[in-house]
C-alpha cells in the first residue's frame, strides 16, 4: 500500500517535474508507475523549510515577546489573551521548530532578543 499522504496522478505529455513543483508546492515526485497503458506519478509531501512563515501571526507575536524576557502572564497581558493560550502557542512554535523548551525555542529566534 501506497503511504497515507502519496497521490497518485494520471500523467499525460506535458506533466513533468516543473509542472508538479509549481502546480503542487510542497509535492515532490517519489516513483512513477505505468498501470495499463497508463502511467502515474506518486508523490510526496516535502519538508517545508522552517522560517518565520511557519508561524501564525499570533504564535510569532507570542515568540517576539518571549524573546524580549517578557513572562507568559506579561504576554498574556499586553496581547489581551489567557495564560493558557500564551502556554498553547509556545507549545505549537517549539513543536513547528522540534524545540523542547522555551529557552531553545528562543535560542532559534536570536535576533528578536536583541532589543525586540
Amino acid at each position: 500500500m501506497l503511504e497515507s499522504r502519496a497521490k497518485a496522478l494520471e500523467r499525460s505529455e506535458e506533466t513533468d517535474r516543473s509542472l508538479v513543483h509549481s502546480r503542487w508546492k510542497g509535492w515532490a515526485i517519489a516513483l512513477t508507475l505505468s498501470v495499463n497503458d497508463s502511467e502515474y506519478l506518486i508523490l510526496r509531501r516535502t519538508s517545508r523549510p522552517l522560517g518565520l512563515s511557519a508561524l501564525s501571526a499570533r504564535e510569532l507575536a507570542v515568540v517576539r515577546h518571549a524573546c524580549a524576557g517578557r513572562s507568559n502572564k506579561e504576554i498574556a497581558h499586553v496581547m489581551g489573551i489567557s495564560n493558557a493560550t500564551v502556554r498553547v502557542l509556545i507549545f505549537r512554535a517549539c513543536r513547528k521548530f522540534k524545540v523542547a523548551s522555551r529557552a531553545k525555542l528562543i535560542e532559534v529566534f536570536p535576533e528578536f532578543t536583541d532589543g525586540s
